[in-house]
């Protein structure tokens, strides 16, 4: 079993940009510089300061998994692919970063279930888990069905490939 969680992958995520800017999430292009030119990002990560997962770091970590464990016989995926950016949260940021690491996750692992689900990031804004009830009571204004329905209808279809478990779901 390969147990995924916590990936905060950063689609602007930048190497040679300022590490230690002072903000929530540095190393991207808009980071604002110090006066210390070694703190700057890797190329391949930077994990001693604030700074979210490159796609590169991602891709090939995941590849690599799927190249060497090829016993893996299933993957349990608990979400936070989203940056802590969480003042840039939007439908189409959200998903651009799930989009990402599942089309990773479907080449390196193309015929193994994965049992996918949210982590508190997947959603927005952030944390924003919405009742059943309260979606009903507000006639879909106030919905978590936007991220649902793309991952189970799109995304995440041949992993959540029945009835039972899109409700599931």
């Amino acid at each position: 079993m390969l147990h995924l969680t916590d990936i905060h992958l950063d689609l602007s995520y930048t190497p040679g940009s300022n590490s230690t800017c002072g903000e929530p999430v540095c190393c991207r292009p808009d980071s604002p510089r110090d006066h210390d030119d070694r703190h700057t990002a890797g190329y391949w990560s930077q994990t001693m300061w604030s700074c979210d997962c490159p796609l590169n770091f991602a891709d090939d970590s995941i590849k690599h998994m799927g190249d060497n464990h090829k016993d893996v016989d299933l993957i349990i995926w608990t979400g936070d692919n989203v940056p802590h950016d969480v003042w840039e949260t939007s439908v189409e940021h959200n998903i651009a970063h799930i989009k990402a690491m599942t089309d990773a996750l479907k080449k390196a692992f193309p015929n193994t279930p994965v049992f996918p689900c949210l982590g508190n990031h997947e959603p927005h804004p952030v944390n924003m888990y919405v009742p059943n009830a309260l979606t009903v009571e507000t006639q879909g204004k106030v919905s978590m069905g936007w991220l649902y329905d793309t991952l189970a209808d799109d995304l995440w279809k041949q992993w959540i490939d029945t009835e039972s478990a899109k409700k599931a779901f």
